[in-house]
């Protein structure tokens, strides 16, 4: 699952949607108020993020890549959360995503003598709550249901409707299935 970050990633494009991201886009995603959710929702659109127009995303959020992100109806995500999407970040319908986590899809190859950087996208499933101040690390898919406890680093997907706590996650529940 995890893949070499080639040199096709560091394409003109992408160094130039980057640039244009970092000095215009998220300025303003960030000086938007609160309520203007759907304005935030339509400038993440135009830097070319799938993005449902239900979506309340606050913002202090910080975006490394808004072409990398799909999210989906009703889903909230929550003050000074960051989305490392140098791969595709996937937030599926009803989530929420509670302030101060840190969703990661690229790291280094410690096996590597020159560190390579790799990559791989995560994923989301609906009706999950990633609580605050919660780790996903690359390559993770949190399963339709599943709750991260506060403070928990992720480092491998999950099983549906389940609650994972602790570093590393681990399995401590299950829930009841809702929807």
């Amino acid at each position: 699952m995890t893949k070499s970050y080639s040199s096709e990633s560091r394409s003109f494009s992408t160094v130039l949607s980057l640039l244009s991201w970092r000095i215009f886009g998220q300025p303003l995603f960030s000086l938007l108020p609160t309520p203007l959710f759907y304005c935030r929702v339509l400038l993440l659109r135009l830097y070319g993020a799938t993005v449902a127009s239900s979506v309340k995303i606050y913002p202090s959020v910080t975006i490394w890549l808004p072409r990398n992100l799909v999210i989906c109806k009703g889903v909230g995500i929550g003050e000074n959360v960051y989305l490392y999407n140098k791969s595709v970040i996937t937030i599926c319908s009803y989530s929420v995503i509670s302030r101060e986590t840190f969703i990661c899809t690229a790291s280094h190859d410690f096996h590597s003598p020159h560190f390579t950087l790799v990559s791989s996208p995560v994923k989301i499933s609906s009706y999950c709550w990633i609580c605050a101040r919660a780790s996903i690390l690359p390559g993770v898919r949190v399963a339709r249901g599943s709750v991260i406890a506060l403070g928990c680093i992720l480092t491998h997907s999950t099983k549906t409707w389940s609650v994972y706590a602790g570093n590393p996650g681990r399995l401590i529940s299950n829930r009841s299935r809702l929807a």
